[in-house]
């Protein structure tokens, strides 16, 4: 009886600790503690940049809502080989736009073309290197205490590959590591 006991207990223990988390809220705070592997911070001097995996599902949430499951499914497999990434960079707690020396930060942006580009991108195992496929920056004007940037690499071989090293030469940091086994866990 003990042993039925012992190994249900380690079933149920099991199961919880590989549960994928459910809902927006619990995915952000799965996300957002560094001890998950899927949010890396690197500061230097004044300067802290946020690198942050971001999954399909809130990638989709809006569209997902409004999708049958066959609709859900479809996006899902059209946009499987991409990786997309929030980076948030502050400077002194502050947007890098707010700042009257940001002039060269906000030609950089004003003037990135992600298939021009190649400051941005992912070095994978064998040492092939996955470019910006597209980018979002939204404008906010220094009301959040931070510049967001969303970029996003399409490729098929980013989840073959062991560990992905998320590489932005200017910059000035160092490649921000992710073990793909994690991204792909919470897809």
């Amino acid at each position: 009886m003990k042993l039925i006991a012992i190994i249900t207990l380690f079933f149920v223990l099991g199961a919880c600790a590989n549960k994928r988390p459910q809902g927006t809220k619990e995915l952000l705070s799965y996300i957002n503690d560094e001890k998950n592997g899927l949010k890396q911070v690197q500061e230097k001097g004044s300067l802290k940049t946020t690198v942050c995996y971001k999954p399909l599902d809130l990638v989709m949430e809006n569209d997902l809502k409004r999708l049958s499951p066959a609709g859900q499914d479809s996006m899902k497999e059209q946009l499987k080989h991409a990786a997309y990434f929030n980076v948030n960079v502050s400077k002194e707690q502050k947007d890098l736009t707010a700042d009257v020396h940001s002039f060269y930060f906000e030609q950089m942006l004003k003037n990135f073309n992600p298939r021009a580009d190649k400051s941005i991108y992912l070095l994978l195992d064998k040492q092939d290197t996955v470019f910006v496929a597209d980018y979002v920056y939204p404008r906010l004007y220094g009301s959040t205490g931070n510049t967001a940037l969303m970029v996003v690499f399409k490729d098929e071989r980013i989840y073959q590959s062991k560990n992905i090293a998320f590489n932005w030469k200017n910059m000035e940091t160092s490649p921000f590591v992710f073990e793909t086994e994690k991204l792909k866990a919470i897809n």
